[in-house]
């Protein structure tokens, strides 16, 4: 049986004991991977297997095996990641042959990064009979920003609809970028949150994007300018702003570490900056300079983990970028 990754973390009790999660979002896979794991966990299944990562070899011996069950009756959770190319025979076999459901002590999670199934094919009808399918490919924008709603659901409810807004209007469709940012406010000290809020509450307005604009732009004049006003208003550089320079210079490495042409979509930049940022990623050399790592320092500063001057690090990537511009 297959259902949506939306529909299936909604639902009140997971009763299978093998699953097949696929699908281009690495983020969802994962998500839904932890939430059965944590699940099975607290049932007594304690013990964590692991395929795929080094390849198939000897894989239909090692899960026949498993499917025998444990000397000392260990409760099994098994782990099987297909990430790349063409799905595997053996494990076409063994779905048509229904061998993960032989032994009630184990419980499979097979994850695929397949993005269409052949519903026709033999594999697959035996694998919407016998195991739940959760399909974790892209969402749609009410999904995503219901996912997000979920993943910042340890904030006070008065908090959500800001940072939940700021966050989505930075990296809407790039549900890794999203989820790294409510990896690191989970970091922000107590006694900060409330700081930091008010940061988020404070930049919803135009500065933040005209920022991005200016330095993709190559116009570093009104780049700080922007700060300046930014500034005026702000005792440290708030998040959004770090986050806008993390996202300018991790797109550009993107672009240039491309082989071939580069996925801008799945880079985070939107469709009316994509011809800048390809101008801009093409104008700079960022192997010699620093930005990265003073962008990822300016990021941990904004949200209390690392004291620095964050305004005398803005200015050093600002100046640093410019500079790599007026030397190509």
């Amino acid at each position: 049986m297959e259902t949506s990754y939306i529909k299936f973390i909604q639902k009140s009790k997971i009763n299978y004991k093998s699953y097949f999660l696929y699908g281009n979002e690495e983020v969802l896979r994962q998500d839904c991977s932890e939430l059965i794991s944590k699940n099975f966990c607290s049932e007594g299944y304690s013990k964590l297997v692991t395929f795929g990562l080094d390849g198939f070899d000897n894989l239909e011996e090692e899960i026949l095996k498993l499917s025998g069950g444990s000397l000392f009756q260990e409760k099994l959770i098994i782990k099987i990641k297909h990430l790349e190319g063409r799905f595997p025979e053996i494990l076409k076999k063994l779905i048509e042959e229904d061998k993960f459901n032989t032994n009630d002590q184990n419980v499979f999670i097979i994850e695929s990064a397949q993005t269409k199934l052949n519903k026709t094919a033999k594999w697959v009808k035996a694998l919407d009979a016998n195991l739940e399918v959760i399909n974790c490919n892209k969402l749609n924008i009410y999904e995503e920003k219901l996912w997000l709603k979920n993943q910042l659901s340890f904030l006070p409810e008065k908090y959500l609809s800001v940072v939940g807004s700021a966050i989505h209007n930075n990296f809407t469709g790039n549900l890794l970028m999203q989820k790294n940012e409510v990896s690191i406010l989970k970091l922000v000290e107590d006694e900060k949150i409330e700081e930091t809020i008010k940061n988020y509450s404070a930049m919803q307005n135009h500065e933040i994007f005209d920022l991005e604009n200016a330095i993709i732009c190559t116009d570093f004049d009104r780049a700080r300018k922007i700060i300046n006003s930014i500034r005026n208003n702000n005792s440290s550089v708030p998040p959004l702003v770090s986050w806008i320079l993390s996202k300018v210079i991790s797109s550009c490495y993107g672009i240039k570490s491309s082989k071939g042409k580069p996925n801008l979509y799945d880079l985070g930049i939107w469709r009316d900056v994509q011809s800048e940022y390809m101008s801009f990623s093409n104008k700079i050399d960022l192997n010699q300079i620093d930005s990265l790592a003073n962008a990822f320092l300016l990021d941990k500063s904004s949200k209390g983990i690392h004291p620095i001057n964050s305004w005398n690090v803005l200015e050093t990537i600002i100046s640093d970028l410019e500079n790599s511009l007026l030397s190509n």
